[in-house]
């Protein structure tokens, strides 16, 4: 734990600059590019962040991580970082920063015309349904940001529908994670219908309920998105799903299968069904799934006649 102490001095310019640099020097990892102010405190932080343009390794850092240090008492420190744009700074770490909607704000705009940052964490922030419309308002005009963590921010409670809105016009965006956040999933699902830039989503844990006869619906915008390659679903809702498998259309199933890795006990006649689908439309990348279908017509030829047989993959 890096600890300093500079209460009360009289010091020039030039010494608060070497002074706060031999910090900041103490906390770049070079080889890496990345700035961790983690252990350093929160009036260090602001301090360093003040000085950093007139770092020299300003334009070598790639990685900004001031996790676990509160940023609220001083919301532009992050926000005038941003706008300068650095060439080199793609990565925004910014976990449990105690940032409000006021630091959201400043934030969201600064990055609004940001050409650098490409990963922005944001995770475990006390922001709100306020903050939430800045980041969707951000998404909306920011067409470099590429992978944002929205992981529990549990204070919004609007289900992050400004943020499925956003995203019908976002076609930048590669990955999102909103894991462990109360989360309107329709909505959401339905905006990708739009959105040709988003592959992976990361949903684990989110907070929501769904209706039995929602979850064919959820499948069906599953299977209708042509770019999503993973998502993480709460495992309740992978039950209900395994649950409904044979109620749907093997397109479905097979979209599915696809794009969750979801390992599911199914019928060889069902398999037999999904995996004809399967092989005329390339549709799975599944490899396991794939190491089935290899090996099935000899388990058809044999098993076919017997009832109840299934396969466990």
């Amino acid at each position: 734990m890096i600890n300093r102490r500079f209460e009360n001095l009289d010091l020039t310019n030039d010494q608060l600059y070497t002074m706060w640099h031999t910090l900041f020097m103490e906390c770049y990892i070079p080889d890496e590019g990345i700035l961790d102010l983690k252990d350093v405190t929160n009036a260090e932080v602001q301090s360093i962040l003040k000085f950093l343009p007139q770092f020299p390794e300003i334009n070598k850092i790639k990685t900004l991580d001031i996790s676990h240090r509160a940023c609220h008492t001083n919301p532009n420190c992050i926000a005038d970082i941003i706008k300068l744009n650095i060439p080199s700074l793609t990565h925004l770490k910014l976990i449990c920063c105690a940032l409000y909607n006021n630091s959201i704000k400043n934030i969201a705009n600064a990055l609004k015309n940001n050409t650098t940052v490409m990963y922005l964490d944001i995770s475990l922030n006390p922001f709100n349904d306020e903050g939430s419309q800045y980041i969707a308002e951000m998404l909306k005009n920011n067409s470099h940001l590429k992978h944002l963590i929205l992981y529990q921010n549990t204070d919004v409670g609007n289900g992050w529908v400004d943020l499925a809105d956003a995203l019908k016009r976002n076609q930048t965006l590669e990955k999102l994670d909103l894991s462990s956040n109360y989360v309107e999933l329709i909505p959401l699902l339905q905006a990708l219908q739009t959105n040709v830039s988003l592959t992976h989503l990361e949903l684990s844990g989110i907070n929501i309920n769904i209706k039995y006869s929602e979850v064919q619906h959820i499948l069906s915008l599953l299977a209708h998105n042509t770019t999503l390659l993973s998502i993480d679903l709460p495992n309740y809702l992978q039950k209900r799903v395994k649950e409904m498998f044979f109620e749907v259309h093997p397109q479905i199933a097979a979209k599915f299968l696809r794009v969750t890795g979801v390992h599911i006990n199914i019928t060889v006649s069902s398999l037999a069904s999904l995996s004809l689908f399967a092989i005329k439309n390339e549709a799975l990348h599944n490899e396991t799934f794939r190491a089935k279908l290899n090996t099935l017509p000899k388990e058809l030829e044999e098993k076919l006649h017997m009832e109840n047989t299934s396969l466990q993959f």
